[in-house]
């Protein structure tokens, strides 16, 4: 073998090996992002189910007071009610569901 034919195969099995190792870091930093995303969510679920175990049984007062204390400190954030023939109020993604003015569901 020539040293001309040597160094194409040495730089092919280069390009090879770089090919390997990009897509290497592509999938690990995927797997991270899929596990953080999954990790967030199960964070998501906690909360959620522990302001239940806090929340539920509270008048629609109470909640409405507490919401805005905490909108006050975090400006950017929106109570909204969806719709008027649905008794809740939503907090960004939560949403807050009462029935005869007590919380019975955060969803």
């Amino acid at each position: 073998m020539n040293p001309m034919n040597r160094w194409r195969a040495a730089s092919f099995l280069l390009g090879i090996f770089c090919i390997a190792l990009i897509s290497s870091i592509i999938d690990q930093r995927l797997t991270l992002s899929y596990a953080d995303n999954n990790i967030a969510i199960q964070r998501e679920k906690l909360m959620i189910s522990l302001l239940k175990n806090e929340w539920l049984g509270l008048s629609k007062k109470q909640v409405m007071s507490r919401l805005n204390k905490y909108t006050s400190l975090q400006p950017n954030l929106i109570i909204s009610k969806p719709d008027s023939n649905i008794n809740s109020v939503c907090l960004e993604y939560v949403c807050f569901e009462f029935e005869n003015e007590k919380l019975i569901n955060i969803l």
